[in-house]
């Protein structure tokens, strides 16, 4: 793919039920198609208290029982993905 995401810097990439999520360093989290067609993004969020220059978001994204987890700075943040 040569698109570009909706966030800025380095991600992390996790993958279910087809879809894409993506984490970016700004604290973008993007959804995105995962097909060999191109990068087509269904939806995207930032994280509460993400982004800040001193204090990147770099956890990587979990997901379990349809839930993403995401780590941000002393928080743990759930999303139901279901």
């Amino acid at each position: 793919w040569e698109e570009r995401g909706a966030g800025q810097r380095s991600a992390s990439v996790i993958s279910a039920d087809g879809n894409l999520y993506v984490r970016y360093q700004d604290g973008t989290v993007a959804m995105a198609k995962a097909t060999t067609d191109g990068y087509t993004e269904i939806s995207t969020f930032k994280t509460p208290g993400s982004g800040e220059k001193d204090q990147p978001s770099w956890a990587h994204p979990v997901i379990s029982d349809g839930k993403l987890y995401l780590r941000e700075n002393d928080s743990i943040l759930v999303y139901d993905l279901k």
